[in-house]
């Protein structure tokens, strides 16, 4: 009779479904930057750690200390293949202090931007910075780029689902840590997706990075090129609606190492810094506040 067979058809269907329930969803994690989408990001760094300086046989160790501010609004303008291609910036804060307090050296700083719109274009796979504003500095601008922070190349090669790792394209990870001016001869990051869940009201997926570079920095007017080694571990939570970063907490380290030539009868200097690293950042979709006269440069 068709009773039976319907009866054994359903609850085929009901275990099929059952089973499918509890298989873990799998999710797609993938730049999806669309023009003219919008956030409000913050972002703070803070490290603590020693400065050692090594002179004719000697060596001496200072503590030192690091922090830093960021506020600032974005609105994409052009975006090809889920990557931004231009954007329209305004920092709101930007500002940093390094002190060494047994040398009571402290240097807060400012950045020339905060306060200030620029334009980002990326160019040649670089990215360019302008603003028509007064008073900017050209290095400040020099060290902008388009590619986030925490929109770190977290890509898998497919489909991800709870529990799975991967690592991530080396190419792009090395092409995300050059940016401002460094020179990165090696890069990798591992990555593990532990869950997808809402992070204020956004499906984000909760993804444990294990990031390390090395490379030299850029030298600047006051310091040589200097020798730099870092690393990060810690949580990004990837929103899946909006396709980039929407939040991480990360800690790491950080060295430095540099050499000051002899000079006027001073003998050479070899430094090193190590310092315990924190970064934490957030972005809010959806809201970009470009008034005028919001929340002007703090000089």
């Amino acid at each position: 009779s068709a009773m039976p067979r319907a009866a054994l058809v359903s609850a085929l269907l009901i275990a099929a479904s059952l089973s499918r329930a509890e298989e873990p969803a799998s999710v797609e994690i993938r730049p999806g930057i669309k023009p003219g989408a919008k956030i409000t990001r913050t972002m703070n760094t803070r490290g603590k750690g020693t400065i050692t300086r090594e002179s004719g046989g000697a060596s001496t160790d200072f503590e030192c200390r690091m922090s830093g501010f960021e506020e600032l609004a974005e609105e994409i303008l052009e975006a090809k293949d889920g990557r931004a291609l231009k954007a329209k910036r305004r920092y709101e804060r930007k500002e940093s202090v390094f002190e060494v307090p047994a040398a009571g050296k402290k240097e807060e700083k400012t950045s020339s931007l905060a306060g200030r719109v620029l334009t980002l274009e990326r160019k040649g796979g670089k990215t360019q910075a302008t603003s028509p504003e007064k008073n900017v500095e050209p290095k400040d601008l020099a060290s902008e780029t388009l590619d986030d922070e925490w929109d770190v190349p977290l890509a898998p090669p497919g489909q991800v689902a709870a529990g799975d790792t991967w690592k991530a394209d080396g190419i792009a990870v090395k092409a995300w840590a050059s940016a401002r001016g460094r020179t990165v001869e090696e890069a990798s990051l591992d990555c593990k997706l532990v869950e997808v869940a809402p992070v204020k009201g956004r499906k984000c997926a909760r993804i444990e990075v294990d990031f390390a570079a090395k490379g030299t920095t850029k030298p600047g007017e006051k310091q040589p090129e200097q020798k730099i080694a870092w690393t990060l571990k810690g949580d990004v939570w990837w929103s899946l609606e909006d396709g980039r970063g929407g939040a991480f907490d990360l800690k790491g380290d950080l060295t430095l190492e540099w050499d000051i030539a002899a000079a006027a009868g001073k003998p050479a200097e070899h430094w090193k810094s190590a310092m315990k690293i924190g970064l934490e950042g957030s972005s809010v979709p959806g809201e970009a506040g470009f008034e005028e006269g919001e929340g002007e440069g703090k000089k």
